[in-house]
């Protein structure tokens, strides 16, 4: 009976003492001045560069295209360079009078950089889109890596001497200053001698990508690139 009594006397002491310490507790409190963070993206952290240069030779004359696909102007008689950036969607070049076996000079390049900015690090990719096929033979630079292919567009990952950083197989061109000139895409664009007076050609189109590294991983650049193109999953 005895230590029954002591049992219960504990517990009323401790109920006590929980409702003194709520009847007495305050939260202590301060407001302090306004700190503002201001945050900005890099601008221009990244400007990619495309151009082609046709030069007209023997078993075919070039011509300029412009925007609505049509030759315009005298054909050209000496090496000429467009920059992808300035002369208008779907501008390009118009190659006539085509004999079979013709060797055609036109030089796929790009560049990445601007003059006196920094450029991040970056993964740069080309597709080439050509319905042709093997009636009009692109054969691209070795340092352009095939990393997927679809239907007629294939996608290359730049890994020439500019990518200098990464892993095998997935190389970028770390941070620079400036504008660095890339490895020519290709240079010729071949006519096979059995191919027909009578045939007819499609464009073949080239389009550059290239996508930060920081923060960021190969797989997702390339999925984003593929995007990009229009590659179906």
């Amino acid at each position: 009976m005895k230590m029954k009594n002591m049992l219960i006397g504990g517990m009323s002491l401790a109920l006590v003492a929980c409702i003194s310490i709520g009847g007495t507790l305050a939260y202590l409190s301060d407001n302090t001045g306004t700190v503002q963070n201001k945050f900005q993206m890099v601008t221009n952290g990244i400007v990619l560069n495309l151009q082609e240069t046709a030069t007209p030779g023997t078993g075919y004359d070039v011509y300029v295209k412009d925007a609505d696909g049509n030759a315009q102007g005298e054909k050209l008689t000496k090496a000429t360079t467009l920059n992808a950036d300035t002369a208008g969607e779907n501008v390009g070049f118009v190659y006539k009078e085509i004999q079979p076996g013709a060797t055609l000079a036109k030089d796929v390049k790009l560049s990445i950089g601007k003059q006196n900015e920094d450029t991040v690090s970056s993964w740069v990719f080309a597709c080439v889109e050509n319905a042709n096929g093997a009636a009009l033979n692109v054969t691209v630079d070795g340092v352009w890596k095939k990393v997927a292919n679809q239907d007629n567009k294939a996608l290359y990952l730049y890994q020439g001497t500019e990518a200098s950083a990464g892993v095998e197989n997935e190389k970028y061109i770390p941070k620079f200053n400036g504008v660095k000139p890339l490895t020519s895409l290709f240079t010729t664009v071949g006519v096979p001698a059995t191919t027909e007076q009578s045939a007819e050609f499609t464009d073949i189109t080239v389009k550059g990508y290239a996508e930060q590294v920081d923060n960021n991983t190969y797989a997702g650049a390339l999925a984003n690139a593929k995007n990009n193109f229009g590659f179906k999953e």
